[in-house]
């Protein structure tokens, strides 16, 4: 999939925001989904209009990067959203999960789609 087409996407920014002292008080990720162009999408939350948490990273200088994208709409990032855990969706915070894990339609252990 290209930034081109309407899709699900995952935003990430280094360093996280929040509560630093509390690892499960951060944010480092977005998931979301458009009917859009992805790209244009990320425009929109590069300039602040979109998700409190992107407008947030943006306002304490993150950089917004497109980590990842998906075919689908609200009811794949619903699906996607459903394990908790985007860093495990994060090519960055997750380096060691290779293409070839993601050769098949569907990974079941994460919900992400090979191919996409």
């Amino acid at each position: 999939m290209n930034q081109n087409q309407p899709g699900c996407y995952l935003i990430h920014w280094q360093p996280a925001i929040g509560n630093l002292t509390n690892p499960r008080g951060t944010a480092s990720h977005y998931l979301g989904s458009t009917k859009k162009p992805v790209g244009d999408r990320l425009r929109e939350h590069k300039s602040k209009v979109g998700a409190r948490i992107t407008k947030a990273a943006v306002e304490q200088g993150r950089e917004l990067m497109l980590v990842r994208t998906w075919r689908g709409g609200w009811h794949r990032e619903r699906e996607l959203k459903k394990l908790h855990n985007n860093r495990l969706l994060c090519p960055i915070c997750n380096p060691r999960r290779d293409r070839k894990h993601h050769k098949s339609k569907t990974h079941k252990s994460c919900g992400a789609a090979g191919k996409d």
